[in-house]
């Protein structure tokens, strides 16, 4: 945060850092609040994700200095037999040790894309009114299968469950005369 302190940011939480470049050149900061949170629509309770969820989290990434050409994406992901983050596991800075190495210092040397880094133009941000929730593009979304037949073998398992529970019923019943 010291590199924005000549800009009279101190904090991520100011609203100023949204008046500093890049975000300055992506609109106005009420362009760039209502692309987060539009004024008209608040989410219902239900929608609302409590901290420590576990989502996905990707960091951005720009350069300071220049005009913003486009923007580094990094898909952080909760380590290996961890479900989320929470207050007994927190977040680690050695869980971003991969990142760090990807990033490829000052000079971002061997810095490319790959199955969690992937970068977007400026001008595909503005195309998409700025809006900057932008899923991996080399994720590969799983295949669940035909509703149709999912919902077909859905149907026979519970037919076979009641069969059973049917028979259960009849030897209970059975025992119960004895």
């Amino acid at each position: 945060m010291a590199k924005y302190a000549d800009e009279g940011v101190f904090n991520l939480d100011d609203a100023n850092v949204l008046k500093i470049a890049p975000f300055s050149q992506m609109g106005s900061v009420m362009q760039l609040i209502n692309q987060v949170q539009p004024a008209h629509h608040r989410a219902p309770a239900e929608l609302r994700v409590p901290p420590y969820a576990s989502i996905g989290t990707n960091l951005l990434f720009f350069e300071k200095g220049a005009p913003t050409e486009a923007i580094w994406f990094w898909e952080h992901r909760v380590p290996e037999g961890q479900k989320a983050y929470s207050m007994t596991k927190p977040i680690r800075l050695g869980h971003l040790d991969d990142c760090a190495a990807w990033w490829g210092g000052a000079g971002r040397k061997g810095r490319v894309e790959n199955e969690r880094a992937w970068k977007v133009t400026a001008e595909e941000i503005k195309a998409r009114g700025y809006n900057l929730d932008i899923k991996n593009p080399h994720t590969v979304a799983e295949d669940h299968g035909d509703p149709e037949e999912l919902l077909e073998e859905l149907n026979n398992a519970e037919d076979e469950v009641a069969a059973i529970r049917d028979q259960l019923k009849a030897i209970l019943s059975e025992a119960l005369l004895r």
